[in-house]
């Protein structure tokens, strides 16, 4: 929504200069802004960072389709793990351990950030469920978390996934 408000907002900027009319600006005030090249630079600027913006946020969400339907899934468990920061504003983190523990090795598991959370996930927040996880194959980190009640999809960015010591099932 914010790269078409800004890719219209471009548009707008640019017709100022080309013609004002076109913006519907009134006519004494279209005498003024015509030809102010400030208007050109705005809305140049403008689109060429909403097209930016646009690119950025589909890439994310094409490589983690592109995962879940590429990657074969691994068995894992899954508890979803609640942080309320500021006033209204909540993180969903999941957290993956394995499902098989050897006493051998002490197994490792992830903190995901989550994004396009499935409705009435709190309701989730304190069960361990079983989940199958596909892995993003280039930085070998949980990108997809598929579970009997929805999808839940990581955030991007490097700061999204982190190892933790596994939790006991």
């Amino acid at each position: 929504c914010a790269s078409s408000l800004m890719g219209m907002f471009g548009v707008v900027a640019v017709c100022i200069y080309l013609h004002a009319p076109w913006a519907r600006a009134p006519m004494e005030a279209g005498q003024v802004w015509r030809g102010n090249v400030i208007w050109l630079l705005c809305g140049i600027g403008l689109l060429v960072v909403a097209c930016f913006f646009y690119t950025v946020v589909t890439q994310w969400t094409r490589r983690l389709l592109w995962i879940r339907e590429n990657v074969a899934p691994k068995s894992m468990g899954l508890t979803v793990e609640v942080i309320e920061g500021s006033p209204g504003a909540i993180e969903f983190y999941a957290c993956l351990y394995p499902l098989e523990q050897s006493r051998e090795v002490e197994e490792i598991g992830w903190r995901v950030k989550l994004w396009a959370n499935p409705p009435d996930i709190m309701r989730y927040t304190s069960t361990k469920l079983p989940a199958k996880v596909q892995f993003d194959p280039d930085t070998a980190t949980p990108a997809v978390v598929s579970f009997e009640h929805g999808i839940l999809w990581s955030m991007a960015g490097s700061a999204s996934v982190e190892r933790v010591r596994a939790q006991s099932p």
